[in-house]
């Protein structure tokens, strides 16, 4: 082997080490980075959302870079005080996304956590889309109506109107559409599968005297069950629903008997699928 030939050799494996090296410190510096704790930025992003989105959120003690189709930032916990009481887990969000929205370079930006806690249900794989004119998409892939944890009375409500079946309070999917204006959120055109039914979901959430008045359709996914649960009204304080069904739903409930049953649009159903 001539000298040449020898010094091309050495060239290639001292560049084939220098570039396992770069790995190696590169992988160093990310594992680094990503188990720093930025909870030394949380109070400046508390009052950043208090200032110009008027929520109050405390973000909790513990916060690291993380990955989300690009760098991101997750926090391992963040709870809601206002415009609505909640309990979010493994929050994140694309510093990409954060950096469009506050430029106006698109319409919006999406959070997802890990799990959301309201009262005692439970949502998980949740996903909230954002915008730059207060409508929002709020989607969970799983979840469960009643944990047993808090107040219960929404989901013994949503317990007893469902129709029966395995998986009563096992949530499937949620696909909620909203907006907020004047302190009033809106729920327009929502959805949600539990294990044995389909629920079309329309109203409104009042979030300053947290009173409600929701509609919810539920609907049997066994075609072989005659009589089929009735739309039902929840109004009143979040905290003490009351329960309104319609006298006419109520005998419209046999009208499957003459081919009248009332079925949610399969538009509504597809739409879990997209979540």
């Amino acid at each position: 082997m001539s000298l040449l030939e020898l010094l091309l050799t050495w060239k290639i494996k001292l560049l084939k080490w220098a570039f396992y090296a770069f790995l190696i410190v590169l992988g160093i510096v990310f594992l680094l980075v990503k188990s720093l704790n930025l909870s030394f930025t949380h109070s400046y992003t508390e009052d950043a959302l208090a200032k110009n989105a008027g929520w109050i959120v405390d973000l909790k003690d513990e916060s690291h870079f993380g990955w989300q189709d690009g760098l991101s930032i997750k926090y391992k916990q963040a709870q809601v005080l206002s415009p609505a009481p909640m309990m979010l887990e493994g929050v994140e969000y694309s510093l990409s996304d954060l950096f469009n929205h506050i430029m106006s370079n698109d319409d919006g930006m999406t959070l997802r956590a890990d799990a959301m806690i309201i009262d005692n249900m439970r949502l998980e794989d949740v996903a909230l889309k954002t915008s730059m004119t207060q409508e929002y998409l709020l989607t969970a892939e799983k979840g469960d109506l009643n944990t047993g944890l808090g107040d219960p009375k929404v989901s013994k409500i949503l317990a007893q109107a469902l129709p029966v079946g395995r998986g009563q309070n096992d949530l499937k999917c949620l696909y909620a559409p909203f907006d907020v204006r004047d302190d009033i959120l809106y729920v327009r055109k929502g959805f949600l599968e539990t294990g044995p039914a389909f629920v079309g979901v329309e109203g409104r959430v009042n979030l300053l005297d947290e009173t409600m008045d929701l509609t919810l359709n539920p609907q049997s996914k066994n075609d072989k069950d005659i009589v089929q649960p009735v739309p039902f009204r929840l109004t009143g304080a979040l905290s003490s629903p009351q329960v309104q069904v319609n006298s006419a739903d109520v005998m419209s409930r046999l009208g499957v008997l003459l081919g009248k049953r009332s079925t949610l649009p399969k538009a509504d159903i597809i739409k879990c699928g997209e979540v």
